[in-house]
């Protein structure tokens, strides 16, 4: 269990695994169609390394609904041996945007996530109990309004039967901070208008910019 004194201790410094430490700032500069994310007000990791791949836990909430029980969230790098526990929250993920990939599309996304040379990084949020309840994937990439790559939050996901607990804010609050780790000004993603659940966590971690996003489909 953590103290209040304890949690508050995390909000101001998160040390890496490495033995370095950092003051957590006042957030990440708003530049183009950024969201402006406070590591404070996301509440950042106990530890986040400056290496791609190593993380370690992150966050206390006290869960919904109770007096007193807490719910510790661990965010850790997906492994080679973890596909058995991130295929449900996966298939959870499409199921909920009604979207369906082939098991190639799956099978390869997956062997992108854990393949430390292609450049999508993927972690798991790890209940108390050692179960995996939420995923999260990002990606960084080249842009024309600033010198360093913006990180691009594509999937986000936990599990519907402990939302409410922590896991989503942690798991946002761990890309943030892994993005100022490795210098980048922004990390943006997209979510559906109607996506109201998700949109109250948005509203309270991030700036709604505005845009509106458009696409076209090329291809068979």
């Amino acid at each position: 269990m953590t103290s209040p004194a304890h949690a508050s201790a995390v909000r101001r410094r998160y040390q890496g695994v490495d033995g370095t430490t950092a003051a957590v700032g006042s957030g990440v500069r708003c530049v183009n169609m950024m969201p402006s994310l406070s590591l404070d007000s996301i509440g950042p990791p106990d530890a986040v390394s400056r290496r791609s791949g190593a993380y370690a836990p992150v966050m206390d909430r006290r869960a919904a609904g109770t007096a007193s029980l807490w719910i510790v969230t661990t965010i850790r790098a997906l492994l080679p041996a973890d596909r058995d526990a991130w295929l449900p929250l996966w298939r959870g993920y499409l199921e909920f945007y009604e979207t369906e990939l082939s098991d190639e599309q799956t099978a390869l996304t997956w062997n992108r996530l854990v393949d430390p040379q292609f450049p999508i990084h993927g972690a798991l949020a790890i209940g108390d109990g050692g179960t995996a309840v939420g995923l999260v994937h990002w990606l960084t990439h080249a842009a024309t309004w600033a010198a360093e790559p913006y990180c691009y939050l594509e999937d986000l996901f936990v599990d519907p039967a402990v939302r409410g607990a922590g896991a989503g804010r942690a798991l946002i609050a761990h890309v943030a901070a892994w993005a100022d780790a490795h210098g980048s000004p922004k990390v943006y993603w997209l979510t559906q208008d109607t996506n109201a659940t998700a949109r109250t966590l948005y509203d309270r971690v991030a700036t709604h910019t505005g845009y509106v996003h458009y696409q076209i489909g090329l291809g068979a």
